[in-house]
């Protein structure tokens, strides 16, 4: 128990040591002919300034938290028809005949605002229904044809000139979201939702980001079963905390049963039936970091202590990340469950959306697995990739989606049992595993949603292949909770077995 409240400790003052630049403060001077208004960033803090015939965007090299600027709003009314605020930069947009001005100092930023004649660009000119109309159609093609960025660029032009219109804020936010930027994006759509409270898409937009990156706790229960060959119960409880500076805190415990009937050969050779408890813990922190994100974990478990790093860049398409686990447990096999297996894992990874409804994801790792008493029970190189293609024709989401999962296992340590053979203590196996899958997502009738999906696994490597199945009911309909119930059936090929199974799941989660 004590090195867990260590490891809280240490956590939140990682936290701290990482958190995201802040607007420090601002001040505002205003007379007669004109106004000022200084801003102050954190010494460290960078920015560039877009100057356009619109206004000025300030775009910041870390977020900007959040921010209260209605006391600034008021203060420059007469002077600044727009000041908001969105995730990394600032958007000054001024009254009809004000001229903006800009001068850097030390400290930050300081702008003036000044009468200049009233005669007006065209392009300064607000926008009509049926021009928004025509920029978001543009917008929307660019995105489903593949061009996310040129569907940003056109959108963010389209708010400059009407950047209090909730459904290009909604729009801009579902590039973000498809770019991968989940907190621009989740503050865009909060601003939406202010200036259209009543909009069922920005609700379920935003209830959707918050479900995955919010703050929450769930409680879980999985249940497994393995040709009639072991059982294995699950007790799964998590929590997740957003802090203001879009942090993501979160904890993870799982405690497991975990039961095997036949025969299997434990760590001194013999073989015999095993009934094993297995309790494991992850506390991680996610702080945004410029055009990405880092993550510094901490894992614990009944025999071994280990630590994560993890960083995910924003690339110009796709997003490319790298990470590093140490010792992090690892019970995928009975031999590592009960011999308190952990695995040490160096990754690189890199996902692109091909358009609004299509992606590819590619992960290639280095892998080392470990027991108690066998520090180098394998080693693996192991490649991954696949895609999805997702298409809505009526009230339905349907799915199409490929994976390949490829792992080559060398350097497997032998021991010799007590009759003087050799076995492995870990016997993991090389595979070439290939999925395809059909999913079906709809709505029988709100709040509650249906997850279907049907395929086909082959290990060409052991010629092994079997049909799965899965289906999920997620209910809704209570302030604040969800409850999801699954089953799933299929061939297992993570060992030198062939073993069918069949999982039941079932998670409570409470968003708050």
């Amino acid at each position: 128990m004590v090195y867990r409240i260590a490891i809280l400790c240490m956590l939140f003052a990682i936290a701290q040591s990482v958190s995201a630049n802040l607007l420090k403060a601002y001040d505002v001077t205003v007379s007669q002919s004109g106004a000022e208004l200084n801003l102050f960033f954190e010494e460290h803090a960078k920015y560039t300034i877009q100057r356009r015939d619109q206004g000025l965007i300030i775009e910041l090299n870390e977020p900007l938290g959040t921010p209260d600027l209605s006391p600034l709003v008021d203060e420059l009314a007469a002077w600044a028809q727009t000041i908001w605020a969105s995730y990394d930069n600032l958007f000054l947009k001024p009254q009809p005949g004000v001229g903006l001005e800009f001068q850097s100092h030390a400290d930050g930023l300081r702008i003036y605002f000044s009468r200049v004649s009233t005669r007006r660009h065209p392009s300064t000119e607000p926008l009509s229904d049926a021009e928004i109309a025509f920029g978001r159609a543009k917008a929307l093609l660019a995105l489903q044809s593949g061009q996310p960025d040129e569907s940003r660029r056109q959108i963010t032009e389209l708010l400059q000139r009407a950047p209090n219109n909730p459904f290009l804020l909604r729009d801009l936010a579902n590039v973000e979201e498809v770019l991968g930027s989940w907190r621009k994006a989740l503050s865009l759509y909060e601003q939406a939702h202010r200036l259209q409270p009543n909009s069922q898409d920005i609700i379920e937009a935003k209830k959707r980001l918050l479900t995955r990156y919010g703050s929450k706790a769930a409680a879980g229960f999985e249940y497994l079963d393995k040709s009639n060959d072991g059982e294995q119960w699950m007790i799964t409880l998590k929590g997740q905390v957003l802090t203001p500076n879009q942090q993501v805190v979160s904890a993870h415990y799982d405690r497991i049963h975990a039961e095997e009937t036949a025969f299997v050969q434990r760590m001194d050779g013999t073989r015999q039936p095993f009934d094993v408890m297995r309790e494991r813990l992850a506390i991680s922190v996610q702080a945004p970091l410029r055009h990405g994100e880092q993550t510094l974990s901490l894992f614990g478990g009944t025999k071994n202590l280990g630590a994560g790093w993890a960083y995910r860049q924003s690339l110009y398409r796709g997003s490319l990340s790298v990470g590093l686990d140490w010792k992090r447990p690892w019970f995928e096999t009975q031999e590592a469950l009960f011999g308190y297996g952990y695995r040490d894992q160096l990754k690189v990874g890199y996902d692109t959306p091909l358009a609004s409804h299509a992606y590819l994801y590619s992960l290639l790792s280095l892998n080392h697995y470990g027991l108690d008493g066998v520090n180098a029970a394998a080693k693996s190189q192991r490649f991954e990739m696949g895609g999805r293609y997702t298409f809505q024709p009526f009230n339905q989401a349907f799915s199409l989606g490929y994976g390949l999962d490829w792992e080559d296992v060398t350097d497997l340590t032998t021991r010799t049992d007590a009759d003087g053979d050799p076995f492995f203590p870990l016997p993991l196996t090389s595979r070439e595993l290939h999925v395809v899958d059909f999913g079906i997502v709809w709505s029988p009738e709100q709040p509650f949603t249906m997850h279907a999906q049907l395929g086909y696994e082959y290990d060409r490597q052991r010629d092994a292949h079997a049909p799965f199945g899965r289906l999920q009911g997620v209910y809704s309909g209570w302030a604040g909770l969800e409850w999801a119930l699954s089953v799933r059936t299929g061939l297992s090929s993570e060992s030198s077995r062939d073993e069918r199974y069949f999982q039941m799941s079932s998670v409570l989660t409470w968003l708050f």
